[in-house]
């Protein structure tokens, strides 16, 4: 069962009874699920499994998540600094650095005197000792420092080299990828993992050029151009280079793809270090690279909750609460759950005077409310719409929510709306300075910066504004000072807070209503 709950019996029913009775009548069967749900506050656990998929939302089910993982490795969900896994290999398939992550690894085939620097020309000879012809390797050169070098330097002035420097090639990290590497450059074999069983239709142990090209469109993030393109051209020349004819048809192979990562494959390096394992615990920082020991990815957290990187389809939990704290509906996943509370009437559309509203009811001005409807609507609701065709209406239609996923984030939704545990613990281990149980607003913006991808504006800017908004929102006075406090951030992203603080919100203007009629009466009495 389930450890405390963050919110009581009556206070969610206290949240969810802010809704006014003729609207809540109007409530359809969906919404009313998750009301109940709040309602009860009672952990329903289906055995011991977690739910990734639910019937009422396609998209979980046909992009099935791996399960069980956790019973074939050490919590999949947690980052490898320096060795790539997966479940047919859990120590790896040879001895990791010391010195690199896998990110490092992966590109420092391009570095063959070792000096921590990839220059244009060893590029152009890398790609030339891979196979590839003159003129795809001399593209290949300004494509990628053109649009990499600049990250990785150390200051802000381009360097003409235009250098690729191996130490901060973490910095180089594009948005619409597969989160196999995190911000930091390692290694995740839960999101590795996911590729296959997401992709792979008919289990054949890899990927056809036409579900490689399925996944590099699942993944896309909105309005992240500069990701759609590298992420397009880099699995492109991965099955150019690597893929193999079998009885299946033309396949990337799982083990070729996980030597590509950690750069393995461009070495051709013997099967024989399979033998070669990293035993014992898992490796998540390293001396030799600081960015992984400053931001540090959480440990043990598959000790206080069933594989914490597996995403979950319609529930929060975190290290303290390993089954949640309320009922999950069946029908929504999380990120669904998180825009419900702007789907006032339950018609699976969230329409601009829906948002207004629903800004207006958390308490923000007339101002703000009205400057985020065009703000939200005008970045969402084309991707979540059913066609093509814009819609003039803005709506943002709630059962393709997690179309509208964008960059640069904390990745803690999935691709298909689901909620990320060790996602979710990782914005805690790396930013809160202290283990507070918050983040500080200095804190939350080296989060958002941390998080960034290159050249996407739009996840810079999405990402900025909605933490900062929570921030505003949700952010309490601590003697630790002012904090955006661990069970808030969780009840945010499941939805349940805006329940809580409309009602804190209505309950003080009551208050003041009923004040400022106590002091009328008093004039008059005067």
């Amino acid at each position: 069962m389930a450890t405390a709950a963050t919110l009581t019996p009556s206070s969610l029913r206290c949240i969810a009874s802010q809704r006014p009775h003729a609207r809540s009548r109007r409530l359809s069967a969906r919404t009313s699920t998750l009301v109940r749900a709040v309602q009860s506050a009672e952990i329903t656990k289906n055995g011991d499994s977690v739910v990734s998929a639910i019937d009422a939302v396609p998209i979980t089910k046909q992009r099935k998540v791996p399960e069980g993982l956790d019973s074939k490795m050490q919590n999949p969900g947690q980052p490898r600094a320096n060795i790539t896994c997966d479940a047919e290999h859990p120590n790896g398939t040879y001895t990791p650095p010391e010195d690199m992550t896998v990110l490092q690894q992966h590109v420092a085939f391009w570095d063959p005197d070792f000096d921590g620097k990839i220059y244009p020309q060893d590029t152009y000879r890398g790609f030339r000792r891979l196979g590839f012809n003159v003129l795809v390797s001399a593209v290949a050169a300004p494509v990628i420092h053109g649009s990499l070098a600049y990250w990785t330097q150390k200051s802000w002035v381009p360097d003409p080299r235009f250098i690729i420097y191996i130490e901060t090639v973490h910095k180089s990290k594009h948005g619409s990828d597969s989160e196999t590497f995190d911000t930091e450059g390692r290694f995740v074999p839960q999101k590795f993992e996911e590729i296959f069983s997401k992709y792979d239709k008919g289990n054949k142990g890899g990927l056809t050029k036409d579900e490689m090209m399925d996944m590099v469109r699942g993944n896309r993030n909105i309005m992240d151009f500069v990701g759609w393109a590298a992420a397009y051209l880099e699995w492109s020349f991965t099955f150019t280079l690597l893929a193999k004819d079998t009885p299946q048809g033309k396949l990337l192979l799982k083990d070729d793809a996980r030597g590509c990562i950690d750069g393995t494959i461009f070495y051709k390096v013997e099967q024989e270090s399979k033998s070669a394992k990293q035993q014992g615990a898992v490796v998540s920082s390293l001396d030799a690279v600081p960015i992984t020991k400053q931001h540090r990815a959480p440990e043990g957290l598959d000790s206080k909750m069933q594989n914490p990187g597996q995403p979950r389809a319609n529930i929060t939990c975190d290290a303290e609460h390993p089954d949640g704290t309320y009922s999950p509906p069946e029908d929504m996943t999380v990120l669904q759950q998180h825009v419900a509370f702007w789907d006032q009437d339950a018609d699976g559309k969230i329409w601009p005077l829906d948002t207004y509203r629903g800004f207006r009811r958390l308490g923000f001005n007339v101002l703000v409310s009205g400057l985020a409807v065009p703000v939200i609507h005008g970045t969402f609701a084309y991707w979540s719409g059913p066609s093509w065709i814009p819609d003039p209406r803005f709506i943002i239609h709630i059962a393709n929510m997690h179309k509208t996923k964008h960059g640069s984030d904390s990745e803690t939704f999935d691709t298909e709306g689901r909620f990320v545990p060790q996602k979710f613990e990782e914005i805690f281990s790396k930013y809160d300075k202290g283990n507070k149980g918050g983040l500080t607003i200095s804190e939350l913006n080296e989060m958002v910066l941390g998080n960034r991808n290159i050249m996407d504006p739009t996840g810079w800017i999405a990402e900025w504004l909605e933490w900062n908004v929570t921030y505003y929102l949700l952010a309490k006075e601590t003697p630790k000072g002012k904090l955006l406090l661990k069970d808030d951030a969780r009840g945010a992203i499941d939805g349940t807070i805006f329940f809580k603080v409309e009602k804190e919100v209505a309950a003080g203007r009551l208050k003041k209503k009923q004040l400022h009629g106590g002091l009328e009466k008093t004039r008059k009495a005067e």
